[in-house]
């Protein structure tokens, strides 16, 4: 099997660019109540410890907004299986997933849910994504930073497995 991460993680930034410009908006029905292994794409990400996450999208809903979580994973090698991290608290920043009005993109916004401490960093996160093959997406997060958007990484998820909250 192709080691999905492998493919995105060493092309470079236009490239990235390039293939997410040409992705297609998610259908929301087909993230809610699955569970994703996700890495994030950069050197920087490997040295901070946050290079391999998983990413869940709840089936509960707020107003329009589906409801979603990171977990924490064992920063192992690209070509290691997802694991885990091995942790009381391994929940890291809740989300909403809606539509982001491009008919495009989703945006996971990461700025209002009440789990996320009013003072965490987590809260100035927001990811757009795109599907850029079958059951493969690709993500770009930002940093809002008052009313300005800085560009932070690309990351990829593949659909794991099915989760029942």
């Amino acid at each position: 099997m192709e080691n999905i991460y492998r493919k995105y993680y060493f092309l470079s930034q236009n490239q990235l660019k390039t293939i997410f410009e040409k992705g297609k908006q998610p259908i929301t029905s087909d993230l809610v109540g699955w569970e994703f292994m996700g890495v994030n794409i950069g050197v920087l990400t490997k040295i901070l410890g946050i290079r391999k996450f998983f990413k869940v999208f709840t089936t509960h809903v707020e107003g329009d907004a589906i409801i979603g979580y990171n977990l924490k994973a064992q920063q192992n090698g690209l070509d290691e299986p997802h694991l885990k991290a091995l942790m009381t608290n391994n929940t890291d920043g809740y989300y909403h997933v809606s539509e982001d009005g491009s008919s495009k993109t989703l945006l996971i916004n990461y700025g209002h849910h009440q789990a996320n401490s009013r003072f965490s960093p987590v809260r100035l996160l927001r990811d757009y994504l795109v599907e850029v093959e079958p059951d493969i997406y690709l993500g770009k997060a930002y940093l809002k930073v008052f009313s300005f958007f800085v560009p932070l990484t690309y990351f990829v998820l593949r659909k794991y497995q099915k989760r029942l909250d």
